[in-house]
């Protein structure tokens, strides 16, 4: 199958990888652009850090003098993807593995008795949800964005000619904001129709919503939040 790839960059590359591997072709075409903010570590003392995006450790793999000092801490993670780019950027405690951030939010305060004060190793654009459940339960939760999710104008032209080639089989939809920016620049194009008969696979259901005004006919939805189940669905969509 040939898929669309519209995660940022590097992840896209990662992912387009894991695609040629089980047999698949792959055109990226990012609808985010990671842009790191260059922010400094604060000179406190935590008791752990928080990562819900494996975007917020680009920064500590490339500069280990500058992050360095809170790979010491135990991290908890959102994802195995997550979990894997913490390790790659030098965190050697892991203690939870989530499947989400609600999950997370239930896991911290069983470990740690308020007020416990974290880091949380996030972009701009998030969900509030875990720093603020936290901070309701008496917990400090110190926020540092790394990155911002600045979104594309347009896809690749080699994106366009496929989709008026009809030659793209499948896209795959990572969050529900890329979807959302996927479906604004369909329709901007007058691509819809060309688009609402491939199949759309989906990390969740909350993704799948940002579809909503593209109406493709054809949605497979991930059992699990990750990258496995996505690609199990290009083996049985009606998983």
């Amino acid at each position: 199958m040939l898929v669309l790839v519209t995660r940022p960059q590097k992840d896209a590359e990662r992912f387009a990888r894991l695609l040629r591997r089980a047999g698949h072709n792959a055109i990226i075409s990012p609808v985010l652009a990671i842009k790191e903010t260059d922010q400094s570590i604060p000179r406190e003392n935590f008791h752990a850090a928080l990562i819900t995006s494996a975007n917020a450790l680009n920064l500590l793999r490339e500069d280990r003098q500058k992050y360095g000092d809170i790979l010491d801490l135990p991290a908890y993670v959102v994802g195995a993807q997550t979990a894997s780019a913490a390790r790659e950027a030098g965190f050697r405690n892991i203690l939870e593995i989530a499947p989400d951030s609600q999950t997370l939010l239930h896991v911290v305060p069983k470990h740690f008795a308020a007020p416990g004060h974290f880091i949380y190793l996030t972009g701009e654009v998030r969900k509030p949800l875990l720093e603020d459940g936290l901070r309701s339960a008496g917990h400090q939760v110190t926020v540092l964005i790394l990155y911002r999710s600045v979104p594309s104008a347009s896809l690749t032209d080699e994106a366009y000619s496929a989709f008026r080639e009809g030659a793209i089989d499948a896209i795959v939809h990572f969050s529900r904001r890329s979807a959302e920016i996927f479906t604004r620049i369909i329709r901007s194009a007058g691509l819809q129709a060309e688009c609402r008969t491939i199949l759309h696979l989906c990390h969740s259901d909350d993704v799948a919503a940002g579809l909503a005004k593209l109406v493709p006919s054809r949605i497979a939805i991930a059992t699990s939040p990750n990258v496995a189940a996505l690609l199990q669905l290009l083996e049985d969509p009606g998983k």
